[in-house]
């Protein structure tokens, strides 16, 4: 047995979810890879899934229903075909879990190797529990600019949401890939830290919630926007140069594309997301002149791998808002921030589960 934290009868909010005993996953098959976790952090995508947001989308569910898609930890038994391909007992890895083999937030994560990579050696397994998830989506969302990510040199980006988990991975990668400058919107309550964190890496602070960013920003003077924030983005679309790109991680996809990545989702569901995108982000960015695209993340070990190696490298540097402890209390509190406005100084809200 292994003590989780879990969804012990159906959905709802973090106070009905426990921190228990649920059976500890055992490796079956050859490619099969258990963790041992150290940490793991939260998203907004977790709560999203533990509140039934996305039942709808998702496959059907059996509970109890483990949480948490991001862990750093120490592998501890590895299948035949793991092992002939380079992984060993002993290994410090990081992995973005599969939704069918969520359950970060546990003493040990069952997955196979196509979905870990190396830990970077300079961080520790709370840093690194921090960027799995907001770090790869960020790389593979960056690389849908015309060109790839080294088309971002001498480039004009905007982030938005500099100071959350997917924005602080953002603002630098694209200043590693060589953009000329970087913008992004920060809160005034976040802003001194930002300054302190992006010196020399973002050029442009705006403050959206005094000044928005269509105010701030001249009109055409953006080769590319990465949206992390969501919320209404058609106002920064005529920031945009005809014909560049503009991609969100976090608005909502229309039901086409939601529907081509996930065959399941309902007809009626996909009829509302298309009604959304047509009025909300594809219609006012074809109105535009804007290539507009909602990416989701397609989890890897191989991104992953890229990743750690720009750590490693110094390029990347996790930006940690909250740090809770692995009791029933510290989970509750970390799922009731991430479910509310996010950690209080910016930055991911992660959970140490080993002391």
């Amino acid at each position: 047995m292994m003590r989780s934290f879990f969804l012990p009868t159906g959905y709802g909010r973090p106070s009905t979810y426990k921190l228990g005993e649920l059976p500890k996953p055992a490796v079956s098959n050859p490619d099969d890879v258990l963790i041992k976790v150290h940490a793991a952090s939260l998203n907004p995508i977790d709560m999203r899934y533990a509140e039934g947001t996305m039942k709808y989308i998702l496959p059907a569910q059996e509970f109890p229903s483990k949480l948490g898609y991001d862990a750093s930890g120490v592998i501890e038994e590895v299948g035949a075909d793991a092992a002939n391909g380079g992984w060993k007992a002993g290994d410090e890895v990081f992995v973005r879990l599969p939704h069918e083999h969520r359950g970060s937030l546990s003493e040990y994560a069952l997955t196979t190797s196509y979905y870990i990579a190396k830990k970077p050696s300079n961080l520790s397994h709370v840093e690194a529990a921090s960027l799995p998830l907001v770090s790869t989506t960020v790389f593979q969302a960056l690389d849908k600019i015309e060109g790839g990510r080294a088309a971002l040199k001498d480039k004009r980006v905007l982030v938005t949401g500099g100071m959350g988990g997917a924005g602080s991975v953002g603002v630098q990668l694209a200043k590693a890939y060589g953009a000329k400058e970087v913008l992004t919107t920060v809160s005034a309550s976040k802003m001194a830290r930002a300054k302190q964190l992006f010196d020399g890496i973002v050029d442009t602070f705006i403050d959206y919630k005094t000044t928005p960013p269509a105010t701030a920003i001249e009109p055409r003077s953006l080769d590319f926007v990465l949206d992390t924030a969501g919320g209404s983005v058609a106002p920064l679309f005529p920031l945009v140069k005809t014909d560049h790109r503009f991609i969100s991680i976090a608005a909502m996809p229309s039901g086409d594309s939601l529907r081509a990545q996930t065959p399941s989702t309902p007809w009626y569901i996909v009829a509302a997301l298309n009604l959304n995108a047509r009025f909300r982000t594809d219609g006012p960015a074809k109105s535009a002149g804007v290539q507009y695209e909602y990416h989701r993340l397609q989890p890897n070990g191989k991104d992953l791998g890229e990743v750690s190696r720009l750590v490693e490298e110094g390029k990347i540097k996790p930006v940690l808002g909250d740090v809770f402890a692995f009791t029933e209390e510290g989970c509750r509190d970390a799922a009731e921030l991430v479910m509310g406005n996010g950690s209080r100084n910016g930055g991911k809200v992660v959970i140490k589960v080993v002391d």
